[in-house]
């Protein structure tokens, strides 16, 4: 009879963040270890590294958002929201970087990686337009070339 594991799908997340954010760029077969589960267990909810890594950025991605979203309403004006943004936004590119670094910009992941990239400018973008709108500053010619 084959044993049940609560929170499989967390467990494999939370695995995958640990063993990323120590800068391994593991396999199915390590994590798998790591989670004390099965490969084929794993497969039955991703369907292969590159989505576990993807659902784990995805989630860091939300929680950066959110972030994003707290420094913008504690700022007390434009400048300062910019600032807190980007270093929400820069404390988020330095937990991955050696993700980014590895998938780099060719190779098959290259419509992941632009899917990722419309969202992230989209994302970041409103959160500098909400800015703007509550300070009432306007948006800059040379602030435009970067939204």
């Amino acid at each position: 009879m084959p044993k049940k594991i609560g929170n499989v799908r967390e467990r494999i997340s939370e695995n995958a963040r640990e063993m990323l954010l120590a800068g391994n760029l593991f396999s199915v077969r390590e994590l798998c270890d790591q989670c004390g589960i099965a490969t084929g267990t794993l497969y039955n909810y991703f369907p292969n590294r590159e989505a576990v890594i993807a659902a784990v950025m995805s989630d860091s991605w939300k929680l950066t958002l959110q972030e994003m979203d707290e420094a913008a309403a504690a700022s007390s004006d434009f400048r300062d929201g910019c600032g807190r943004i980007f270093n929400a936004l820069l404390g988020y590119i330095r937990l991955f970087e050696p993700v980014f670094l590895s998938y780099g910009r060719t190779g098959r992941y290259e419509d992941a990686r632009l899917n990722f990239h419309k969202r992230f400018r989209s994302s970041l973008t409103a959160k500098i337009s909400l800015l703007s709108d509550r300070f009432s500053a306007g948006i800059s010619e040379d602030l435009l070339p970067v939204l």
